[in-house]
């Protein structure tokens, strides 16, 4: 039986997971994931208690006719790299980017 694939807010742990995770898809370490801890928010894909995909947002303001309107930025995302071609919902399972 497949696992449940959850969708969630990162913690602590799962920043760390992720961190991992996506050295792994990107084939080095992404220094912004770091660097952007405390600044940005990280959702993430949980599938068996271990991050199968996820990305960092954040919140910027953006300026139209002068007045300030929050807009969501895409700063990174990861996900396994044999699923780039996949079709929602995603398909692919935890040891696709595994160590």
């Amino acid at each position: 039986m497949k696992q449940q694939l959850i969708f969630a807010p990162a913690d602590d742990g799962l920043w760390e997971q992720y961190d991992q995770f996506a050295t792994r898809a990107y084939g080095h370490p992404v220094g912004d994931i770091t660097h952007l801890r405390e600044h940005a928010d990280l959702q993430v894909a949980v599938r068996g208690g271990r991050v199968v995909a996820g990305g960092i947002g954040l919140l910027v303001d953006q300026f139209f006719g002068g007045a300030p309107s929050p807009a969501p930025a895409s700063a990174t995302a990861a996900w396994p790299p044999r699923s780039a071609a996949s079709t929602w919902p995603p398909t692919w399972q935890p040891n696709d980017c595994a160590p």
